[in-house]
C-alpha cells in the first residue's frame, strides 16, 4: 500500500502507519466515529537484533530519527511513527555516515534496517568475522585502516563513522580464527602485521597508507607500517589510540591475561558491571545470554564465537609480552586516554614519548577526555573523529 502511495501521491501524503481493523467504528449517523479509532501502535513486534556493523548503525540511526530506544533490523521506519519529513533526516544522517548517495525515496521503498542495509551494499550473509571488515567502501580518498584492540573484533570502529569525513572508506582489520573456518591464530606479533599488511594491499595495493590502532591494536600499526616502509611504501598517517611499548626494565606480571579475562573485558565493553559477577568463572553459554540482553551487533554472537573470541585476546596478550617493536621512519600521532583534566601536559607528553626509541620522526600527542577502554563510544569517538579529521585534511 505505501508503495502504491508513493507512487501516486507526493511523499508527505504517505501515512506515517498502517492499523488493520476489523470494521470501521461508526457513530449514531453512520459515519466513521475519529475518536474511536485506535491509536498507531508504533512498537516493535518482535525485535531482531543488528547482524553487521551496518545494521548496528543504521540501527541507531533509525533510533535518533525517531527518538526511540529500540529499533530492530525489520522494523519499518513508518511503523515506528516515521514520516516523510522524519525520513529525511534520516536520508542524511545515512549519507553522512555511509557516505553515499541516498534518494529520498529510498526510505520509503527500503523502509527497514535490513532493506536499506542491502541497499548500501551490506551482506548480512558476508562473515562479519572476517580477517578484513568494510565499514564504508564508498570513498574517493585515502581509506581508513584499522587494526582490532585485544579481543581481536574491529566491529567497534564502526563509532568513526559518524565522524570522519565521508569520503574516506573506512576498514577494520581483525583476528583469525575467530569465523570457524579453522584458521590458525598467528605464532607472532609480526606473522600478524604481515598478514593484515597483504590484506589492505588487496583494497589498495599500493600507498599512501592511513593506519590507526586501539590499543594492542596501536602496537600491531607499528610493526605493519615498519613492513610497509621495507617494501617501498608511504605511510601519510599513523595515528596511535593510547597504546604504549612494553617496559621490560619492569618486571613481568605474574601472570598474563588468560579467557576469562577476555570474557568480562567483552561484557564491561557492553556496560556490565564485571565487579559485581564477582570471581566465579563465566561460561560461555552465560557470556551468550548476557550479551543478547544488550541491543547491539554481539548480541549476534554465538558459544563458538564467545570461545574464539577468549582464545584469541589471551593469544594476543602472549604475542605483545613477546614484540620487540621495529624502528619506523615517520611521523607518530598519540591520542592519550586522560579523563582528569589536572594530569598536567608533560605527564601525557611522557607517555607517548615512550615510543621514541622506534620512531624516527615526529612523535605529537592528543588528550582525548575519557578512559582507555570506552574510546569507541559515541562521545570519545566523536573527539577522535574531529582529531582523524584534521589529520587527514593535511594530507594531499
Amino acid at each position: 500500500m505505501r508503495e502504491r502511495l508513493a507512487a501516486a501521491v507526493p511523499d508527505y501524503m504517505v501515512p506515517a502507519a498502517f492499523t488493520v481493523l476489523e470494521e470501521l467504528p461508526l457513530n449514531a449517523n453512520g459515519k466513521v466515529d475519529r475518536k474511536a479509532l485506535p491509536a498507531p501502535d508504533y512498537n516493535p513486534r518482535g525485535w531482531s537484533g543488528p547482524r553487521t556493523p551496518q545494521e548496528e548503525i543504521l540501527c541507531g540511526l533509525f533510533r535518533e530519527a525517531l527518538g526511540l530506544g529500540v529499533v530492530g533490523i525489520h522494523d519499518s521506519f513508518f511503523d515506528l511513527g516515521g514520516d516523510s519529513i522524519m525520513s529525511m533526516g534520516l536520508v542524511n544522517r545515512i549519507r553522512s555516515a555511509f557516505g553515499v548517495k541516498l534518494g529520498m525515496r529510498s526510505v520509503l521503498t527500503a523502509p527497514t534496517v535490513a532493506e536499506l542495509a542491502q541497499r548500501l551494499g551490506g551482506d548480512a550473509e558476508q562473515d562479519s568475522l572476517d580477517v578484513l571488515l568494510p565499514l564504508r567502501e564508498h570513498g574517493s580518498r585515502v581509506p581508513l585502516f584499522c587494526v582490532h584492540p585485544a579481543g581481536g573484533l574491529s566491529w567497534s570502529y564502526s563509532a568513526l563513522l559518524r565522524s570522519v569525513d565521508a569520503e574516506h572508506p573506512v576498514y577494520g582489520l581483525q583476528c583469525r580464527g575467530l569465523n570457524g573456518q579453522g584458521d590458525a591464530l598467528p605464532g607472532t606479533l609480526e606473522e600478524m602485521a604481515a598478514d593484515y599488511v597483504a590484506q589492505i594491499r588487496r583494497v589498495r595495493p599500493t600507498g599512501p597508507y592511513v593506519l590507526l590502532g586501539w590499543s594492542l591494536g596501536g602496537t600491531v600499526i607499528h610493526a605493519m607500517a615498519a613492513l610497509l616502509q621495507a617494501e617501498g611504501e608511504e605511510v601519510a598517517l599513523l595515528v596511535n589510540l593510547d597504546e604504549y611499548p612494553l617496559d621490560r626494565s619492569q618486571p613481568l606480571p605474574d601472570r598474563l591475561p588468560d579467557e576469562q579475562d577476555a570474557l568480562r573485558v567483552l561484557l564491561d565493553f557492553e556496560g556490565y558491571d564485571v565487579a559485581a559477577l564477582g570471581d566465579a568463572p563465566l561460561a560461555h553459554g552465560q557470556v551468550v545470554t548476557m550479551l543478547r540482553e544488550r541491543q547491539s551487533v554481539l548480541a549476534s554472537l554465538d558459544e563458538d564465537n564467545v570461545a574464539a573470541l577468549a582464545r584469541a585476546f589471551a593469544n594476543n596478550r602472549r604475542l605483545f609480552m613477546a614484540y620487540e617493536p621495529a624502528r619506523y621512519r615517520g611521523d607518530l600521532l598519540v591520542l592519550v586516554a586522560e579523563e582528569d583534566p589536572s594530569v598536567p601536559a608533560a605527564d601525557l607528553a611522557g607517555r607517548a614519548e615512550q615510543w621514541r626509541p622506534f620512531v624516527d620522526g615526529r612523535i605529537e600527542y592528543r588528550r582525548i577526555t575519557f578512559p582507555h577502554p570506552y574510546l569507541m563510544r559515541p562521545e570519545p569517538a566523536a573527539e577522535i573523529g574531529r582529531v582523524l579529521n584534521e589529520k587527514l585534511r593535511e594530507l594531499k
